[in-house]
């Protein structure tokens, strides 16, 4: 098998139809196959999904897994890429969609041809829950280029749905498993093998912003609350694996996020939650030996408690 495309589902019955035939109207001279992990839904997802089976002419390309248990949305992924075949890993969520019938056809030639890129990747355009487009970009211009190796390894900024890759990770490491945001462990791992190249010849994939949505619909402060957890549990991975630098930048980068959860409890009146942040962080930076950060962070805080109350 030379691609498999990966989806996991949970309650997307309003739109994991079109999310499927988004797949399966792929005009590609390789062979692929789409492999569809269900997580316990209690909708009607997984009848929609055999009936796609059953009356699409290419219902054949799908292989349907039914989890006994609900696994969670980052078990269930990783698990589900632990089950792929292809030489090659596509990423379509349940609740989005591709767009340009050719997707697959462009970035397996380039991979192909460019052995020193492990990624490829594209655009998307924002969609509601109506599938109305929304008129603004989600993706900043700056980041839409190649990156090297090394700043994938330290977190670069690709959407999972335009995404495809070799399938080269052989082993999931388990603090993979307690984040949210798994996309960004996963960015990471892949820097291990090669160079990513952004695809401008693609149509921008549909990426939809719903009530169910998970990353596109959260405040900034839950989107520092992910943000501290999975750079806490990639510097921990770094950090075990003895890639010390590569630990230290994911260090920063939680100290980054801890530090404008701090700002926001002050500005709340938060003090329990402040509490909490700081001290924690505080004892992260003990355990781990990193006393400068203890210091900075504490200058940080005075520094906004004396402007407040000026």
């Amino acid at each position: 098998m030379k691609v498999t495309v990966c989806m996991i589902n949970y309650n997307q019955e309003e739109f994991i139809k079109e999310a499927i035939e988004s797949v399966l109207m792929q005009e590609c001279d390789y062979d692929f196959e789409l492999l569809i992990a269900d997580d316990c839904s209690t909708d009607n997802s997984k009848n929609i999904i055999k009936n796609v089976i059953k009356s699409h002419p290419k219902g054949y390309l799908i292989n349907l897994i039914q989890r006994e248990d609900n696994l969670g949305m980052t078990p269930n992924f990783f698990e589900t890429l632990k089950m792929c075949k292809g030489d090659y890993i596509a990423l379509c969520d349940s609740d989005d969609f591709w767009r340009d019938k050719y997707k697959l056809q462009k970035q397996l030639d380039f991979l192909e041809k460019n052995k020193d890129y492990v990624v490829s990747f594209h655009d998307v355009t924002l969609f509601d829950e109506n599938s109305k487009k929304i008129n603004r970009n989600y993706i900043l211009e700056e980041v839409k280029r190649d990156y090297e190796s090394n700043e994938l390894v330290c977190g670069a900024f690709l959407m999972p749905v335009t995404m495809c890759f070799r399938n080269v990770i052989t082993n999931i490491p388990h603090e993979a498993y307690k984040v949210t945001n798994w996309d960004v462990f996963l960015i990471s791992l892949l820097g291990e093998f090669g160079k990513a190249k952004f695809m401008k010849n693609i149509t921008p994939a549909g990426y939809r912003l719903h009530q169910n949505n998970i990353s596109g619909t959260l405040t900034e402060v839950n989107k520092n609350y992910q943000r501290k957890v999975v750079f806490y549990y990639l510097f921990k991975f770094y950090k075990r694996v003895k890639k010390n630098n590569i630990a230290y930048n994911y260090f920063l980068k939680y100290n980054r996020a801890i530090k404008e959860l701090i700002v926001h409890s002050l500005k709340d009146k938060n003090r329990l939650e402040f509490l909490k942040l700081y001290f924690s962080y505080l004892f992260s930076c003990i355990k781990h030996g990193y006393f400068e950060r203890m210091a900075y962070i504490t200058k940080d805080v005075l520094k906004f408690t004396i402007k407040k109350y000026e």
